[in-house]
């Protein structure tokens, strides 16, 4: 257990530095400033890493609640109904991890069906691209 909270921290800080970097290259004061103009910027770079696959033209985008990644979202959408979630680095995903919510704000997984934590949270790439659920 002692491990894994080493882990967590070291994750924490190598995304409080994504962040304190982000701010710094954005020329703002803080990262609540940050949200509305930088994920507009995540949004476009996760597009292009993805191959325009996994966020829709037109969906917002906005921090995620926690500050650890990027939410993009239809508009109009509610809660986390048609969703995806682009989460940072963490130790159990080191390359971070997406997650798609259907309209109905469940979860799913690359099969396209609604399910557990492990079967939802979807490995990223490398090179920060990710796969896409079936008929997504």
């Amino acid at each position: 257990m002692a491990g894994e909270g080493a882990a967590e921290r070291a994750a924490g800080k190598e995304a409080e530095h994504v962040i304190a970097k982000a701010v710094e290259q954005a020329g703002v004061r803080d990262a609540e400033q940050l949200t509305a103009r930088e994920a507009e910027r995540v949004a476009a770079r996760e597009t292009e890493r993805s191959g325009g696959q996994a966020i829709k033209d037109g969906w917002s985008s906005r921090v995620a609640d926690n500050g650890q990644g990027i939410v993009h979202q239809r508009p109009g959408a509610t809660g986390n109904s048609d969703a995806v979630r682009v989460m940072n680095p963490t130790s159990r995903y080191p390359d971070g991890y997406v997650r798609y919510y259907n309209g109905r704000g469940q979860p799913i997984g690359l099969d396209g069906k609604p399910g557990s934590r492990a079967h939802t949270h979807i490995p990223r790439n490398p090179d920060g691209s990710c796969p896409v659920p079936k008929d997504w």
